[in-house]
């Protein structure tokens, strides 16, 4: 009878045992998933500014002022021309009659698409 009693004791420890393991593994793949790739907006940063991808199209463009070199999908600090909406190689264009310190045009599927500046980058 003293032999029953402590298997159960050892098979109940070893549920909890479990269920402790599991449920602190699941806190911490949930909580790593939500900070890796939670941006605020879509954006491309271009000359130490980024720019908010607004997705208005853009009729007049003048001439070309960059490349997107890098697409990211994780938050951190990058530097240089990147974007985490669109890809490596995409052109970046001034708008004609507009300051490309207030807005830039983005190509995207043939078409230029407004990104409003938003100030320094990492500030």
């Amino acid at each position: 009878m003293m032999l029953e009693i402590k298997n159960k004791k050892t098979l109940n420890k070893a549920k909890i045992t479990t269920f402790i393991f599991y449920t602190i593994f699941f806190t911490l793949l949930v909580g790593c998933k939500q900070s890796s790739t939670d941006w605020a907006f879509h954006f491309v940063v271009w000359n130490e500014d980024i720019y908010e991808i607004d997705k208005s199209v853009i009729v007049d463009v003048e001439k070309e002022i960059g490349t997107v070199k890098k697409y990211v999908e994780n938050e951190g600090y990058y530097k240089g021309v990147f974007s985490n909406f669109v890809p490596k190689g995409t052109k970046l264009y001034k708008i004609k009659d507009i300051n490309v310190n207030e807005a830039i045009a983005v190509e995207l599927d043939g078409y230029y698409i407004e990104a409003r500046n938003q100030g320094k980058y990492g500030e």
